[in-house]
């Protein structure tokens, strides 16, 4: 993110990157924005101003300060600070959750998708949104944020559900709504607040039914011109391998998503267990039949991945969803064939989990925000 610039034209512009420093813990006082920012003290100090006045912001004595004098007030996210309703739209579900600024969620509702049209699907998502907006009256909202493993900008009819719910959101509230690929928003939050804090280059993997994912570039990820993210669940990985709903052969999920790997192991073991209960087993007690199928997922997935270092040089490789059970001495094999070339590379589990893709969904309208874009 650029650096803050003492211009009435970048005002939004500053006040963003400052609350930006706060809820990333880059900056915990009004003395670490003026450093971190270039702002004159006095441009810090009116900026935090407003941030209090708003009550986006509040100023905490700092615990840990045992010095004399006068004690250092820490900045900290104001309890009553708006407040976001996320939505994160899967392909068989949908979850609606009231976040704070900082991405944490505070009351979620899950709903089941149909395969009836689109309009039924919306008036469903819309009943726990309504629920969660009566019980927060006292909130202020600033808005809604949509993260969609749906396709962005298509006419397929699968995307319209996105449209038709921010439109039912325009009308009935009135308030902003954004849409976001559900793999960008996830690695914004993981920019933030997560494994990828102040990282402006890596890649992130969501091993769920499919494989979602993101790839960042200079602290912003790879789009088309639609505003979809980098398919890295549809790198090809064998020209004349399985065919893939996407029309292609040879992709990537097609052999180490969590509903393929199920399926394998379960074909080798003849055991019942779903993805997460054979990689608890494997960390238990070794299996050589699991071992070799880890292993053979973690050198597909390293292919591919290889694929994406030559395109843009990532120095982490984020894996969340279903991903986030398989043993790590599995991933420190993955990290060391991606270390082969040149540079090291980090692989590490999200700090969202299982949940990385529905932890996401504040963020397309948080990332506005942050933008100073909302201001």
């Amino acid at each position: 993110m650029r650096i803050g610039l003492n211009n009435s034209s970048l005002k939004t512009f500053n006040k963003g990157f400052v609350l930006w420093l706060v809820l990333s813990g880059q900056a915990t006082s009004r003395i670490d924005i003026a450093a971190k920012t270039g702002l004159t003290k006095m441009t810090s100090t009116n900026i935090v101003g407003e941030f209090i006045h708003d009550n986006y912001l509040v100023e905490v004595a700092d615990a840990s300060e045992n010095k004399r004098g006068r004690p250092i007030r820490k900045l900290a996210l104001s309890p009553a600070a708006p407040k976001i309703v996320g939505i994160y739209l899967g392909k068989k579900n949908a979850r609606v959750s009231l976040f704070d600024l900082s991405g944490t969620p505070a009351r979620s509702a899950r709903v089941s998708l149909t395969e009836e049209d689109d309009s039924v699907n919306v008036n469903k998502i819309l009943e726990p949104i309504d629920q969660i907006i009566r019980t927060s009256l006292s909130e202020r909202i600033l808005g809604f944020s949509i993260a969609t493993v749906h396709e962005i900008g298509c006419s397929a009819s699968s995307t319209s559900l996105n449209d038709r719910l921010k439109n039912a959101l325009n009308e009935r509230y009135g308030l902003p709504v954004k849409i976001g690929a559900a793999g960008d928003a996830a690695a914004f939050l993981e920019h933030l607040t997560g494994k990828a804090k102040n990282l402006d280059n890596f890649a992130l993997l969501n091993i769920s039914d499919d494989i979602d994912g993101s790839l960042y570039n200079g602290g912003a990820p790879i789009k088309d011109n639609k505003g979809n993210g980098v398919r890295i669940g549809h790198i090809s990985i064998d020209y004349n391998g399985l065919s893939c709903s996407c029309g292609n052969r040879g992709c990537l999920q097609s052999y180490a998503s969590a509903s393929a790997m199920e399926k394998k192991l379960r074909d080798i073991t003849k055991l019942k267990a779903d993805f997460q209960g054979f990689c608890e087993m494997q960390s238990k007690k070794n299996d050589s039949r699991i071992d070799w199928a880890l292993k053979d997922m973690m050198d597909k997935i390293g292919f591919a991945l290889s694929t994406l270092q030559n395109i843009s040089r990532s120095d982490l490789i984020v894996i969340g969803g279903k991903g986030a059970y398989i043993p790590d001495r599995y991933l420190s094999k993955l990290e060391k064939a991606l270390s082969a070339g040149e540079g090291k590379v980090k692989v590490e589990k999200s700090a969202f989990g299982e949940e990385m893709l529905e932890r996401g969904a504040p963020a397309p309208l948080l990332q506005e925000l942050l933008s100073g874009n909302v201001f």
